[in-house]
């Protein structure tokens, strides 16, 4: 900015103030079928084995390369008429500490419990998300195809959230009545639409009604996913009532246990809010499926436990 200064008519010549100053700043579960869950009475028992588990096992600056020459500075303050620059004062900036991650649960020796949820997702599980990052809480996730592919969004925050995203099959058939390409088909298409929606790579599936046979697991197999079943599973398909499936969660819940349940029941998901703090109180840490089994992982085998 430059200044005018006026002078009386009885001094002779003209004075002329410059200022000038510059400043930088630098800164399985199953989807519910109207008579009920379960396997149909339809199907063989010789030929179905619902809760398998058969091959389980329990800063700097960079120096310049030159000289610098910085001109010689002028102080406003010598000049005559000039008005005076205020001073400026940097404060530095404040050091940020960043967090240490915690540590990766130890489920050899803690009471680790892996908590799965199956047939969504639908835009109700969003609450779900919410209370589950409220509670720092990391879930498995049995997604059909056909919910995937018309909830990306939910997806992604999935992901994003750092949970652990399962194939559940693209339409919840009964894959006991299809063919090895049927159920390879479900299975493809459905793993294919998780990562085009999450960019996950998809390394567990749950059978449709946790019904499984030696086809299925070969098929699952050959396309690199594990079968994950249970050894938990609340009823919470049978019981719609919070209370109530809370209570069977908290009675059957055992260190190493995988509990079924479903987000796309409201009562489900009230339910895990009641139930996640008074476990946590008894000592349970929550695991996804992966954490829990770790190595033992291995594609075409079945787990139900560790």
């Amino acid at each position: 900015m430059s200044t005018h200064i006026p002078v009386s008519r009885r001094l002779q010549g003209a004075v002329v103030g410059l200022v000038a100053a510059g400043l930088l700043g630098a800164g399985g579960c199953a989807q519910v079928p109207p008579q009920g869950y379960g396997r149909p009475s339809a199907v063989p028992t010789a030929t179905v084995a619902p809760f398998a588990d058969t091959d389980a096992v329990p800063a700097g600056g960079v120096p310049s390369s030159s000289p610098t020459f910085a001109p010689p500075s002028i102080s406003a303050a010598t000049l005559p008429g000039a008005l005076p620059v205020p001073s400026v004062t940097t404060t530095p900036a404040a050091t940020s500490t960043v967090a240490k991650p915690k540590a990766a649960p130890n489920c050899a020796k803690q009471k680790c419990l892996a908590v799965t949820f199956d047939d969504g997702p639908m835009p109700e599980t969003e609450k779900l998300l919410t209370l589950l990052k409220k509670q720092h809480v990391h879930a498995t996730f049995f997604v059909l195809g056909e919910q995937a592919k018309a909830h990306p969004g939910v997806l992604r925050r999935m992901a994003a959230d750092g949970h652990v995203i399962g194939n559940h099959s693209f339409s919840h058939p009964q894959f006991w009545k299809l063919s090895a390409a049927g159920i390879k088909s479900q299975l493809s298409r459905t793993s294919t639409t998780i990562h085009k929606a999450a960019g996950t790579k998809v390394t567990l599936f749950r059978p449709p009604y946790g019904e499984s046979n030696a086809t299925i697991r070969k098929v699952a197999g050959k396309l690199g996913l594990s079968q994950i079943l249970w050894s938990v599973d609340p009823l919470d398909w049978r019981y719609r009532n919070a209370t109530e499936v809370a209570k069977r969660i908290m009675k059957l819940a055992r260190p190493g246990a995988i509990v079924l349940s479903h987000d796309i029941y409201p009562t489900t998901r009230k339910a895990w809010a009641i139930a996640i703090p008074k476990l946590r109180k008894q000592g349970y840490v929550f695991v996804t499926v992966p954490q829990l089994l770790g190595s033992r992982l291995k594609p075409g085998r079945s787990y139900s436990q560790r």
